[in-house]
């Protein structure tokens, strides 16, 4: 019954995702086709900037509105919170719009770069129900609401694109789709809409989230400075070819982390006594995370390499050596997911705002190591590196072991780490894009992730038999 429950609730936040996945990608797709590369690169460009200046001033307000307790109180307040954010951020576009187009090198789009500050100011409205309702595992208004907004959005991409033939496509797609997000959460929302200057709300809430900031600035570095770099260094016909290769894989990376996340999160916040967490929980977690990134590992390594050509046209394509970055990339990308899920449960949103900035150390030796290898993959091998740095310190470091025994965490995550190692060296001997060399890189992942899995579902099965127990005997069933 419990199983049954979980699964609709995934299935709920999966259909979501998943249409916010198919939108992106297919409106990628589309637009790589009909524009040039450089009206493309151009339209890669304003995402960039709209994405960083939503990172940069992240302070988890829809966090903070889901863990709130006096929900009606802080409705109002964050609403007022996140028109002032929205509002911040549509100035700071203006006014800087001219000097962020001559940055990325197309000075002649400076009102473009203008224009999109209407995407932040419009999605700024939203209404926040929609998310407060997920405490209680609601989470049918906010995938109705997202569900609409991206196939809105998709629908818009094709004739946006045929009409406009240049970069302005974006901004009509991403205009439509904050606009009918928007009307969408208001229709969806089971409260009012109200404002609310609430100066202990507003403090409750910028002291969760400020912390955040910094975390924010980290993510700033980690999924847009390298476009930054590459779009300043090169030109926007390099940052198209470099955007699609991400675009496969982080936009399928970003479901996992939508899907497994929240509901990752919902159970930990569900299980919490206090700030601690039951270590068995925690290692379920791990074991979960370490599986699935596995999966997505020898996935990437199987099809990215056709997929990309394939998808957004022939004048894309991908290096051996770039694809094992890829891979690597995929990996620890997924398999951080369960500390990170936890210091979010917990609340230790510093901590996380820490390694997340170390995750950018990469991308500072990347800014300094351009200079004498001008070569995109410089920015890829920089980002792997920052990244697995994180992902070590995450497991290895004492504070994302609440109540967990620590050689247990450590043999779930080296199992994980096996199965990448053996995906990796497979295709590093088998690169090419044949069906027998992808074969023996399929059947060597499988065969490891197998092993994987055999070895740790015995183990956690234990602990989710015992933990039944625990319940059961709680509502005093035995």
């Amino acid at each position: 019954m419990r199983l049954r429950v979980w699964i609709g609730r995934g299935s709920t936040i999966s259909l979501a995702a998943a249409i916010e996945f198919v939108s992106r990608f297919a409106r990628t797709a589309i637009l790589s086709r009909i524009l040039t590369p450089s009206e493309f690169g151009a339209t890669v460009a304003m995402t960039v900037v709209i994405g960083t200046a939503g990172l940069i001033s992240d302070v988890a307000i829809d966090k903070f509105v889901m863990v709130r307790s006096d929900e009606n109180r802080a409705l109002a307040a964050v609403h007022m919170l996140s028109l002032i954010r929205g509002a911040l951020i549509a100035l700071a576009l203006i006014a800087g719009a001219s000097n962020i187009s001559q940055f990325f090198g197309v000075p002649q789009f400076s009102i473009s770069f203008a224009l999109i500050a209407i995407v932040p100011f419009v999605r700024s409205f939203g209404h926040l129900d929609i998310v407060q309702v997920q405490r209680t595992h609601n989470y049918f208004p906010s995938m109705l609401a997202q569900l609409l907004a991206q196939v809105a959005a998709l629908v818009a991409t094709l004739p946006a694109a045929y009409v406009l033939r240049d970069h302005r496509a974006i901004l009509v797609i991403l205009v439509i789709e904050s606009l009918v997000f928007c009307i969408a959460s208001h229709l969806l929302a089971r409260k009012p809409y109200g404002l609310k200057s609430d100066r202990a709300v507003f403090f409750a809430a910028l002291s969760f989230g400020i912390p955040l900031l910094a975390n924010g600035v980290g993510l700033a570095l980690f999924s847009q400075l390298d476009r930054i770099l590459i779009g300043h260094w090169f030109d926007v016909s390099t940052l198209a070819t470099y955007a699609v290769i991400l675009n496969m894989t982080i936009v399928p990376i970003a479901l996992i982390h939508r899907v497994l996340g929240t509901l990752g999160l919902s159970y930990v916040s569900s299980r919490m006594k206090g700030t601690s967490v039951l270590g068995n929980d925690y290692l379920a977690l791990v074991f979960v995370w370490g599986s699935v990134a596995a999966l997505y590992a020898l996935f990437v390594a199987v099809t990215l390499d056709w997929l990309i050509p394939l998808v957004f046209g022939s004048h894309f394509s991908v290096s051996p050596f770039v694809h094992v970055l890829i891979i690597l990339f995929s990996f620890s990308q997924v398999a951080k997911g369960a500390p990170v899920t936890l210091l979010i449960a917990t609340g230790r949103t510093a901590t996380l705002s820490l390694f997340t900035l170390i995750s950018g150390v990469g991308l500072i030796f990347a800014f300094f190591l351009i200079h004498w290898w001008p070569r995109f993959e410089v920015v890829l091998v920089c980002i792997v590196f920052g990244d697995f740095l994180s992902y070590g310190l995450l497991f290895f470091t004492k504070t994302v072991w609440l109540g967990s025994r620590r050689s247990a965490v450590l043999i779930d995550a080296a199992s994980s780490l096996g199965s990448l190692a053996a995906i990796v060296l497979a295709f590093w001997f088998s690169p090419e894009l044949t069906f027998g060399a992808r074969g023996i890189v399929l059947s060597v992942g499988l065969l490891a992730i197998l092993v994987q899995m055999a070895f740790g579902i015995p183990r956690h099965r234990v602990a989710f038999k015992f933990r039944s127990m625990q319940l059961f005997k709680s509502r005093g069933a035995i």
